[in-house]
């Protein structure tokens, strides 16, 4: 038997952990386009080294609590799997954009993801997802899927082979559960449980989480980059991935996660790609057709029918 007990869910911070989420959310959106100043660093090396500098960072700042939970016997198996489901997202995510491209990568991790998490929700902690969900997960997931068949050019830092696509596509489902599984279990520890009957704080829990995966992903950006890394050049890039969205953006969504579950936190997140899809069309000068705007108003009104009160029924969502 674990050793947590099911997590509960504060309603009263719902509104604070909703718009944590969406920021969180709107600073994911910008990584493509961050990434694609960080050339001629591969994909996956970019990825890596983002994640990595974001969770030394974390850690740095933190050491303290990183220490404290990596002591803790409540805390330590939990953390040492989350740093495991942390870098198998990272690598497995940018794995999966360089075999099946940058869209369908996106999108099979990100509208995955929200799928695993309400498995997870359903089959460990046994707790219901309200219709509400289904049905802002239905128009969300899909609205995805119209978003990338709707896009009428491409772009970006790397190309796909048609030979690749089906491995693209179950590395981007490998990295969907992963990412699932790391948001599940920040959540776990972030809620009380018998040796940790308050929980541990949330600043506490993702430093402690990010600060392990930091040094294999280090050390691997290190290996894959090589002498790649000592052009001057793709640090600023580097720099904003490791600061900006990965470091202030895990942060605030373990700030999410006080208050929602994985499931709806992970679907907050379908708000990245609308967001990477408009920095496209105003940045790069991506088209998008009419199939790609329903599929973006209907991320964007499923996203509004999770957030309208009234949201939880008993049992949050």
């Amino acid at each position: 038997m674990s050793v947590m007990q099911a997590p509960t869910q504060d309603p009263r911070g719902r509104l604070p952990a909703t718009i944590a989420v969406v920021v969180t959310a709107a600073l994911w959106g910008t990584t493509g386009l961050a990434a694609s100043f960080a050339a001629p660093l591969s994909a996956i090396t970019t990825g890596a080294a983002g994640m990595g500098i974001g969770g030394l960072v974390l850690g740095l700042f933190g050491w303290r609590s990183v220490v404290a939970a990596l002591r803790m016997p409540g805390a330590r198996p939990t953390v040492l799997l989350g740093a495991l489901s942390l870098c198998v997202f990272t690598l497995c995510f940018y794995a999966s954009m360089g075999m099946a491209g940058i869209a369908i990568g996106t999108i099979v991790t990100i509208c995955s993801s929200p799928i695993f998490a309400a498995l997870l929700q359903r089959s460990i902690d046994h707790t219901p997802l309200t219709p509400r969900w289904y049905v802002a997960a239905l128009l969300s997931i899909g609205g995805g899927g119209l978003l990338v068949a709707g896009k009428e050019s491409g772009g970006g830092w790397m190309g796909s082979d048609p030979a690749q696509l089906p491995w693209g596509v179950l590395v981007g489902l490998c990295a969907g559960f992963a990412y699932a599984l790391y948001a599940w279990l920040l959540r776990r520890l972030i809620q009380p449980a018998p040796l940790r009957p308050h929980g541990l704080p949330r600043n506490m829990a993702v430093s402690a989480i990010q600060a392990t995966a930091a040094i294999p992903l280090l050390l691997f950006a290190g290996v894959t980059g090589g002498g790649q890394l000592a052009d001057l050049g793709v640090w600023p890039a580097l720099l904003y991935l490791g600061l900006v969205p990965m470091a202030l953006g895990h942060a605030l969504f373990a700030r999410s996660l006080v208050a929602l579950s994985a499931a709806t936190a992970t679907l907050y997140t379908l708000l990245e790609p609308v967001v990477a899809t408009i920095l496209a069309v105003l940045v790069v000068g991506e088209r998008l057709s009419v199939t790609g705007w329903v599929g973006l108003v209907a991320v964007l009104c499923g996203l509004v029918i999770l957030t309208l009160p009234k949201n939880y029924t008993g049992k949050h969502d």
